[in-house]
């Protein structure tokens, strides 16, 4: 069986709103990492999305903590995704804040880096939310090196962790239980060798 995504390809010029669906994709997995009800009977697939969740939030994996709630925004203020997760952590809850800025087509302007950061300290002063720790993410879908290196470069110092989507999506070689999350992340992404 051929185990190429067929999600994102069809006769469009391009792959038009893939930036929307990833923004879609990754809250509904950040969100499945705290849902114990829904991946109650799939191991798999509660593994990749505590490996994403974790990855994001810039921690060990795997962690001993415990993913107690993840609440996600889209395009609060025009930013890609936000999300408050809170995990417990040796008997204590600790809250974080995830900004992610997904680029799949272009790279970052100069106004969303110095911006953002701006925008994500209102989100945590309208959410109450202003000591705990703040983690801002440029996610980038580009493939090349040269390209991948310069978004590397223009962040740097600025605070923003520069991650390629493979950074984020666990490597097993196996697909998970979930046929949704498999065609996204692991067939549209190669991560499957067979």
């Amino acid at each position: 069986m051929d185990k190429r995504s067929k999600f994102m390809t069809d006769h469009s010029l391009g792959d038009k709103g893939k930036e929307a669906v990833l923004s879609f994709e990754l809250s509904w997995v950040l969100r499945m990492a705290a849902d114990d009800s829904y991946t109650n009977d799939k191991p798999l697939f509660l593994l990749y999305s505590k490996f994403m969740l974790f990855k994001l939030l810039g921690r060990e994996f795997p962690d001993n903590a415990r993913v107690v709630e993840v609440k996600v925004w889209k395009e609060w203020k025009n930013i890609d995704l936000i999300a408050e997760i809170v995990i417990e952590c040796n008997g204590c809850n600790e809250t974080h804040v995830v900004m992610v800025e997904n680029k799949v087509y272009t790279e970052m302007s100069e106004r969303q880096r110095n911006y953002y950061p701006t925008v994500l300290n209102k989100f945590c002063d309208f959410r109450n939310l202003t000591n705990c720790p703040k983690h801002m993410v440029l996610l980038s879908c580009v493939e090349e090196n040269d390209k991948f290196n310069s978004l590397k470069d223009s962040c740097e110092g600025t605070g923003w962790e520069v991650m390629s989507i493979y950074d984020i999506i666990l490597d097993l070689g196996i697909e998970t239980e979930s046929e949704l999350f498999n065609e996204f992340w692991i067939y549209n992404w190669g991560r499957l060798d067979n």
